[in-house]
């Protein structure tokens, strides 16, 4: 596994933490039935009284804090290594830590100041598991389950792998209308639903482009800026519904302009067969902002085009909250109809392509045909690189699943274990050479 080179969610680090925590609860009951069968043995071999228990478990509770501080403290200095051999380094420690906590507070039960020495094979009567001499596989299978979760969690990733082509670069930014309206039914399954299957289908098509996603309704919130990372944008898309925004209504014009700022090169770096900024505005239409025309003429002056998608009727649909239910104003339920005016005009004004929801990807394959169409009327500006890791975390969670299984699949195994080996005993008790 040296071949990690970067880790996405480093942060996942300090949940080696609460596993060392899990571990010790772990350990203390384990130690704590030792104890309890030490005591229960010299009850019954009615040897001396025993000593109080407190002195004991005082020592015991001291020492699983300081051990718990110590991985603490070393967690914290470590977690700023993100690479393997700073994990492994730590499990060891934690590991050490673990040995060490469980032989001092074996020690304890062994003084003879708290429980005088018991037989052994008085012991062997009391003990639980062990018959199939595999009583520590179970804490292991654990053990390493919890190591390879979060060895996953921190999102491990090979080396950067670049890809370079000369291509006319295309920088892209999605408006997706969240308001209540795009719940409207008038398209199957919702407007929303559909405008969010359409910008999937438009990014995986055009997947070498730079692309940015803001959500908006009379409110504008950038979900991700400019970036080649297409899944990241595609699992924001998906995740999208009309509860995460706070407004209600719908303002083109303040999600036009946050979309001109969110353009990182400067206008005055474009020119023809450089580079193509576009803006793809996903809505049904319904417009309570203010007018477009400044901002319409910033748009053009920044010589940005504006791809419109229309999604519903004209015939319109009652708006469902999310859950469900209709929306009533006036005891009467809320019709969302359709407007293609103010986009048609708005595609116009910038130079942008306007299509209106048909079928499934009907829209996404027009607009990338239109953008084919362009990008071989204009020469290639540069070479791009589009660098990319290889995420590594299936080769933790395939093992992890693997213990997991070991873990739920061990109590049966030394049931099963134990009986074969009763049944032994038994036939070598019952041997003639054995009989009196």
């Amino acid at each position: 596994m040296l071949f990690i080179q970067h880790w996405q969610n480093p942060q996942a680090l300090s949940l080696i933490v609460l596993v060392m925590l899990c571990a010790q609860c772990y350990l203390a009951m384990l130690l704590w039935k030792r104890f309890r069968a030490r005591a229960l043995s010299q009850k019954l071999l009615a040897q001396t009284p025993l000593p109080p228990a407190r002195p004991f478990l005082v020592r015991v509770v001291t020492a699983h804090s300081l051990v718990f501080a110590i991985s603490v403290a070393i967690t914290l200095l470590i977690q700023h290594y993100t690479s393997l051999t700073a994990f492994i380094f730590l499990v060891l420690i934690n590991i050490a830590l673990l040995l060490g906590l469980r032989h001092y507070t074996d020690y304890q039960i062994r003084r003879r100041s708290l429980i005088p020495a018991v037989p052994e094979e008085n012991l062997q009567r009391i003990r639980v598991n062990s018959a199939t001499g595999m009583r520590h596989l179970h804490p292991v299978f654990m053990a390493g389950f919890l190591c390879l979760m979060i060895l996953a969690l921190m999102m491990p990733q090979g080396q950067e792998q670049a890809t370079h082509f000369e291509r006319v670069p295309f920088q892209v930014i999605v408006l997706l209308d969240l308001s209540q309206s795009m719940n409207a039914a008038d398209v199957l399954p919702t407007r929303l639903e559909a405008a969010k299957d359409e910008v999937i289908s438009l990014l995986s098509r055009n997947s070498h482009d730079e692309v940015g996603l803001i959500f908006f309704t009379n409110d504008t919130f950038v979900r991700s800026p400019l970036t080649v990372d297409h899944s990241t944008v595609n699992a924001f898309l998906r995740a999208a519904h009309t509860e995460i925004m706070p407004g209600h209504g719908t303002d083109f014009d303040r999600a036009l302009r946050v979309a001109v700022e969110a353009f990182r090169i400067p206008s005055n770096e474009i020119g023809l067969g450089t580079h193509v900024r576009r803006i793809v505005l996903a809505t049904d239409g319904e417009d309570h902002g203010q007018s477009l025309q400044e901002t319409i003429k910033m748009i053009r002056r920044h010589r940005i085009q504006v791809d419109v998608m229309g999604f519903g009727t004209e015939a319109g649909a009652p708006v469902m909250a999310r859950s469900g239910a209709p929306l009533y104003y006036d005891n009467a339920p809320v019709i969302s109809r359709y407007v293609s005016a103010p986009l048609a005009s708005i595609a116009e004004a910038t130079g942008g392509i306007y299509l209106h929801y048909g079928t499934p990807e009907a829209a996404a394959k027009a607009l990338t045909h239109a953008w084919d169409i362009l990008r071989v009327t204009m020469q290639p500006s540069k070479t791009v690189a589009l660098v990319q890791r290889t995420n590594l975390y299936p080769y933790f969670l395939i093992p992890a699943f693997i213990l997991a299984i070991g873990y739920a699949v061990y109590p049966l195994f030394s049931i099963i274990i134990a009986q074969l080996q009763q049944r032994r005993r038994r036939k070598q008790h019952t041997t003639p050479e054995n009989r009196p």
